[in-house]
């Protein structure tokens, strides 16, 4: 196993509670870090920022007008989740800040992968005993009938697991690609077995699509590495291997393909239907108020079969549409285009993956106050990881061809 620097980093109790033990013993959607937003916002203030809620407030306030006029169908719940999304923000903010302070984020990340992994070896050998319902989530397709196990550590669900290790994932898929070692290969397989035990098909696909996506940004720039052909071939392999041959895998992929994999049309095509319906019931353009979809809902999903138990809608951009309808989602985009070009994402190829990565999440699950999925925003708008600054690969991979001319 590699072996991190033996000095704890001093963000690592705050990591190590957001990705192993943010949810542990508490309700379904309420957090550990959500609650500790009160004191993550006196610390962001404390550490030199102002006016932290204004741009939250200024936004919200033209959504809370029309939302009143068009009538809320609870208030008393409209002002919980107005509430929940303000904590939620107020935990992106201070995570920014902490972003933009910490100098050694490699070796955070380092550490609390091998935390993860300790669980991880726990949860495997937990596997056929009474001890396995702490960690593994037993699933049942609906349309074909066959059980499934997916690796859920202490979170509440396996495709958050798998959204919570993507920055990680593609991190130490990016270091190994540029820079080969048997110690970078360790970490990366650290993360990669959770994250393939979790089974979350949708992670891996927008895994997949990120980091081939922001390689063929770079074509021009990384081919000029021998590391990352060789790289290129060995991914292009083990996924002809893993879906060429009969396995669980290769089976719910061609699930997912034909259609029949109940979880990912819930996700998706059941998502947006769902979306629409509760939208229409008050304003289309509007949306129905913040946490109004639950109540509204519940109706649809009662009378009409299409993939839910309840009105939770699993989609981030479907529950933008349904709670702040089309104004809340063109603005949704607007604001991460407009940060893509301001923040100059493309040139860190890191941030380039975070970015497209985030940016396919929301189409295909998550939801409106999922703190992970803003995690990999911010590391997608946040300067990090200078190593992985095209410019410096691109001057990296002349010194090599220099290097072999000589």
């Amino acid at each position: 196993m590699p072996t991190a620097s033996l000095t704890l980093h001093k963000y690592l109790p705050f990591a190590a509670l957001y990705l192993l033990f943010n949810s542990v013993g508490l309700p379904m959607g309420l957090l550990y870090t959500t609650a500790l937003a009160p004191l993550l916002y006196f610390w962001v203030i404390h550490a030199g920022s102002k006016r932290v809620l204004k741009p939250f407030l200024l936004l919200s306030f033209p959504f809370l007008v029309a939302q009143v006029s068009h009538g809320i169908a609870s208030p008393l719940l409209y002002l919980r989740s107005y509430v929940l999304i303000g904590l939620v923000y107020v935990n992106a903010y201070a995570f920014y800040v902490a972003l933009k302070n910490i100098k050694t984020l490699s070796r955070l990340f380092e550490q609390v992968t091998m935390l993860n992994f300790f669980l991880t070896v726990i949860a495997m050998l937990l596997r056929y005993t009474p001890g396995r319902e702490l960690f593994w989530t037993d699933e049942i397709n609906l349309n074909t009938g066959q059980h499934f196990s997916r690796l859920t550590l202490l979170v509440y669900e396996p495709s958050y697991l798998a959204m919570l290790l993507t920055p990680l994932l593609i991190f130490f898929l990016y270091r190994l690609i540029l820079g080969p070692s048997l110690r970078r290969f360790g970490y990366f397989i650290m993360v990669a077995v959770p994250f393939v035990l979790s089974e979350s098909y949708g992670g891996f696909a927008i895994v997949s699509a990120a980091v081939f996506l922001s390689l063929l940004a770079y074509f021009r720039e990384l081919i000029k590495r021998r590391s990352v052909l060789i790289s290129g071939v060995l991914l292009c392999v083990i996924v002809v291997l893993v879906l060429g041959t009969d396995n669980p895998i290769s089976k719910r992929t061609a699930e997912i393909i034909a259609g029949k994999d109940s979880s990912t049309l819930s996700r998706t095509v059941f998502s947006y239907y769902l979306s629409f319906r509760i939208a229409a019931l008050r304003s289309l353009w509007w949306g129905v108020g913040f946490g109004q979809s639950k109540v509204l809902g519940e109706s649809i999903v009662a009378t009409e079969t299409i993939g839910f138990q309840t009105a939770v809608i699993p989609n981030a951009i479907a529950g933008t549409f349904a709670e702040l309808g089309l104004i809340g989602v063109l603005l949704r985009l607007a604001i991460e285009i407009y940060l893509f070009f301001r923040t100059k994402v493309r040139s860190n190829c890191y941030r380039m993956a975070m970015f497209v990565a985030a940016f396919l999440f929301q189409f295909t699950g998550s939801y409106v106050t999922n703190i992970a999925e803003y995690v990999i925003w911010i590391l997608a708008f946040t300067p990090t990881f200078p190593e992985m600054n095209i410019e410096f690969v691109k001057q990296s991979a002349k010194r090599m061809v220099a290097a072999r001319h000589t």
